[in-house]
């Protein structure tokens, strides 16, 4: 089955923040940082479940329909707390709301289209 435009879109999105969730995540690492700061080992899961979830968009499977949907859950979670630290805190003004909500707006648009593309496959998988 070939995907619709939206969900290739969704899955090229994902591979993109899953390829830079990873390359960041190991860059600091041999930056110097820290492994037992949390921030790495939730770019280095952000990264795999990101790809994983491109990837496995359409695949048959009952695991590869609970890798997509942890990645969408990933993806998403990560937005809402990005966006949310970002626009709740008192000090930014309304400069910011643009730059942050845009790139949000389009991050979730990409998930409804990741998650589109699960559900033609097959929620649960077959």
């Amino acid at each position: 089955m070939r995907d619709s435009w939206f969900v290739t879109l969704g899955r090229a999105v994902f591979f993109i923040i899953g390829a830079g969730a990873l390359v960041m995540a190991v860059g600091g690492l041999t930056g110097g940082e820290s492994i037992t700061d949390p921030v790495f080992p939730a770019g280095i899961a952000l990264g795999i479940l990101a790809l994983a979830a491109a990837a496995l968009t359409s695949a048959d499977g009952s695991w590869q329909a609970v890798l997509v949907w942890l990645g969408v859950a990933a993806v998403v979670g990560g937005v809402a707390v990005f966006a949310g630290i970002i626009l709740l805190d008192p000090d930014v003004g309304a400069d910011v709301y643009g730059p942050v909500l845009v790139p949000s707006v389009l991050i979730l648009a990409a998930a409804a289209g990741v998650a589109l593309g699960r559900m033609r496959a097959g929620a649960l998988g077959t």
